[in-house]
């Protein structure tokens, strides 16, 4: 009879008696995402586990690992995503059994995490159906921090600033090094970064074979992962909550999971309302590092956070005051091309504050409509279209079809020096954005790393919109900084 607790796994093989069994077990000997399930299985006390492919992506890149095909390896995915049951608990008994010589060091930010996550590995190694599974893996010593194999193999369990003096591995695993409330001071992320660089990354025993695995969610641009990217030579395994652009994801040897924008990583688990409430609870900030692996840049290429103003709600419209629309729009829709972006503002004064941003990938007429649903939305005194491609073809059609003038806006010179151009505007404190919004932690992550960005569209319309008051109201500029 089949072992029940292997649950739904029994349906990959077929039952026709006991060798079934056998053939059940030669799939988990063989197979890590398949061995991983048994030991969710193992850990959840029979939880029916939800299959999902981000789980399947982590176990064929750590196997990639094991078998030397990838030295490297950064994966960013946020909490609650069963990174440190695939990595640091179920991968280490899989390599041990395969290899009982094999030498682990694991590494997190505590240690009582650190133990915590052993005995969830001794759980594993321990149990009947493991050691069916691999006879050869024998426990020679099991101390505190500390197991061993009688081939002198182990997995041995650290937190930041422990003692490896003397100590080697062959393959090193850091979980989470840094804690989420410690990620803005910069004294404990230079310990953490530190610590990986004078300490762990001397242990491996063979620089050339051995190999590292970072698994952590993305707290600040200058965390761990973030530093060692910027050094290159890393693989990395990206897994945002919500995709943000088309990508085929390798989940097994020639399969691939393939990703559009907005598609969710888990939404049997997390719907998108789920997503925006988290957002909304956390702020846009914080789920964009850690939900998106996308940290906000403190201080940006060109413009700075510390320099917008925030409003919380927008106080009713004075004298004088009117909307503006800001339109960049791209040639053509589809996942693989740029956005057409519309930014909305509120002219009071010399003051400007930004009330929405609509960024979407769509064909001509969509987008036709788009730019008239939006004008009509917030019942816009001025529209701000950019006289290249397809705006040059909404500058004729606006007016024919549905009386709506707008201002052509011919760009001269470069994006760069476009944005360089009005950021005294945001310095001056002159740009309000809002306390929170749905848009704005993905508008900041591209306004602030811009010019290092993939995509710019929300760049350009920000730009455009200042740009065009800016010209129209020199003599006002000249008498504010004087």
């Amino acid at each position: 009879m089949i072992d029940p607790s292997l649950g739904t796994l029994a349906k990959r093989i077929p039952t026709h008696g006991a060798a079934s069994v056998e053939e059940l077990y030669a799939v988990l000997r063989t197979d890590f995402f398949c061995f991983f399930r048994k030991c969710f299985n193992e850990l959840n006390g029979g939880t029916c586990y939800q299959d999902n492919f981000h789980t399947q992506a982590i176990a064929h890149h750590l196997e990639l690992c094991r078998q030397g095909d990838i030295k490297r390896l950064i994966i960013n995915v946020q909490p609650r995503s069963l990174k440190t049951l695939v990595t640091s608990i179920a991968w280490p008994a899989f390599i041990l059994g395969h290899n009982p010589a094999c030498k682990i060091m694991h590494c997190t930010y505590s240690s009582d995490f650190a133990m915590e996550i052993a005995r969830d590995f001794r759980r594993i190694v321990n149990s009947s159906w493991y050691r069916r599974l691999f006879p050869a893996m024998r426990i020679y010593r099991d101390v505190d921090s500390e197991l061993e194999t009688t081939r002198g193999g182990g997995r041995l369990a650290l937190s930041i600033g422990g003692s490896v003096t003397g100590r080697g591995c062959d393959i090193l695993i850091i979980d989470d090094l840094l804690k989420a409330e410690d990620a803005f001071s910069r004294t404990v992320r230079e310990a953490a970064n530190d610590y990986l660089a004078r300490t762990l990354y001397s242990r491996l025993n063979d620089q050339a074979k051995g190999v590292i695995v970072l698994v952590a969610q993305r707290l600040h641009e200058e965390d761990l992962p973030g530093r060692l990217l910027k050094q290159g030579g890393w693989e990395i395994l990206k897994l945002p909550s919500i995709a943000t652009e088309s990508e085929s994801i390798p989940v097994g040897n020639s399969r691939f999971h393939t990703r559009r924008p907005g598609d969710l990583l888990q939404p049997a688990r997390e719907s998108r309302q789920e997503l925006d409430r988290t957002r909304a609870i956390m702020g846009g900030m914080v789920f964009q590092a850690q939900y998106q692996q996308a940290p906000i840049p403190e201080a940006g290429n060109i413009v700075q956070l510390k320099w917008f103003r925030q409003y919380d709600v927008l106080s009713p419209p004075t004298t004088g005051s009117q909307i503006v629309q800001s339109w960049d729009t791209a040639i053509k829709g589809g996942d693989t091309n740029s956005y057409s972006v519309c930014t909305t503002w509120r002219l009071a004064g010399g003051s400007h504050y930004l009330i929405d941003v609509l960024r979407r990938q769509c064909d001509y007429p969509a987008l036709l409509q788009l730019v008239v649903g939006q004008r009509n939305l917030y019942d816009a005194d001025t529209l701000l279209i950019e006289d290249k491609a397809s705006g040059s073809t909404l500058i004729q059609d606006l007016p024919h079809h549905y009386q709506i003038d707008p201002i052509a806006i011919r760009p001269e010179k470069d994006k760069r020096t476009r944005l360089a151009a009005v950021s005294s505007l945001i310095e001056q404190g002159l740009v309000y954005l809002p306390r929170e919004a749905p848009w704005l932690a993905e508008f900041l992550d591209e306004l602030l790393s811009f010019p290092q960005t993939r995509f710019d569209d929300q760049v350009d319309s920000f730009s455009q919109y200042l740009g065009w008051w800016r010209n129209r109201n020199r003599s006002y500029l000249d008498v504010f900084w004087t």
